[in-house]
C-alpha cells in the first residue's frame, strides 16, 4: 500500500487527473496554504469516500517546515511506499515532495497540460540518493549532528570533550560539515558557536526513517 501527498493550489482539474495513474494508495495527504484549504476542502469532500483524506496545513515558502511535516507523516506510516502528484501548489511544496521521495525510494509525477486541454502523466525521474554516502551510520560526523540536534555549543571544547576526540580533529570535522551545509559555525569574539542547519536536521530525520 501507499501513502500520496498532493500540493494543492487553484488548479484543481490536474489532481483528479492523477488518480487515473495511481493505484494502491491507502490515504491521501492534501498540502494546502491558508490560500488554498478550500480548493483542497472541495478536493477532499469528493474523494473521501475512495481515499482515506487528511488536509495538511503548510507554510507555501518554508521548505524545510514542509519537509519536517511530511517527515512526520512518513514516520507515522513506516511501512507505506510514497507517491506524489506535484502538479500543483507552489514550487517550493513540489521540491518538497520530490526531494523526499528522491530519498525515501518513492515515485512522482505530474500532468501536463497541453494546448488542446488534453492532459499527459509525466513520471518524473527519481535521484537514487544515498544518505550513507552523505553521512556514514558510525562515523564522528553523525554524532556530531545527534549532539547538536539536542543542544547549541558555545565551546569547541565542551563538545570534543563530550564526544571524546581531539579540538583540532573536531575543527576539521567541523569544518567539513559547514561545507557541507549541515551546521552553523559562528565566530563571537574568543568564542565559536556550533549549531545544526535545517538542512541538517533534515538529513539527520531522514536517516533515522531509512534505518528504522
Amino acid at each position: 500500500m501507499a501513502i500520496m501527498f498532493i500540493p494543492v493550489g487553484e488548479q484543481v482539474k490536474p489532481i483528479y487527473e492523477g488518480f487515473k495513474y495511481v493505484r494502491g494508495v491507502d490515504k491521501v495527504y492534501l498540502l494546502a496554504s491558508d490560500k488554498t484549504e478550500k480548493y483542497a476542502q472541495n478536493i477532499k469532500n469528493r474523494i473521501e469516500y475512495i481515499y482515506k483524506t487528511e488536509i495538511v496545513q503548510i507554510h507555501p515558502e518554508k521548505l524545510d517546515d514542509i519537509m519536517e511535516k511530511l517527515i512526520d507523516i512518513i514516520a507515522e506510516n513506516k511501512d507505506e511506499k510514497i507517491i506524489s502528484n506535484i502538479t500543483g501548489g507552489t514550487k517550493v511544496m513540489s521540491h518538497a515532495c520530490y526531494i523526499l521521495c528522491s530519498y525515501l525510494g518513492g515515485d512522482a509525477f505530474y500532468i501536463f497540460k497541453r494546448d488542446d486541454g488534453s492532459m499527459e502523466y509525466v513520471e518524473m525521474p527519481m535521484l537514487k540518493i544515498k544518505l550513507n554516502s552523505i553521512i556514514e551510520e558510525r562515523s564522528t560526523k553523525k554524532r556530531i549532528l545527534e549532539k547538536l540536534m539536542k543542544k547549541d555549543y558555545d565551546s569547541l571544547t565542551s563538545l570534543a570533550k563530550e564526544l571524546r576526540i581531539r579540538e583540532s580533529t573536531l575543527s576539521a570535522l567541523l569544518d567539513s560539515l559547514k561545507e557541507q551545509g549541515l551546521i552553523h559555525k559562528e565566530r563571537n569574539g574568543r568564542t565559536s558557536r556550533i549549531r545544526i542547519s535545517k538542512t541538517g536536521k533534515i538529513l539527520l530525520k531522514l536517516r533515522k526513517l531509512k534505518n528504522e
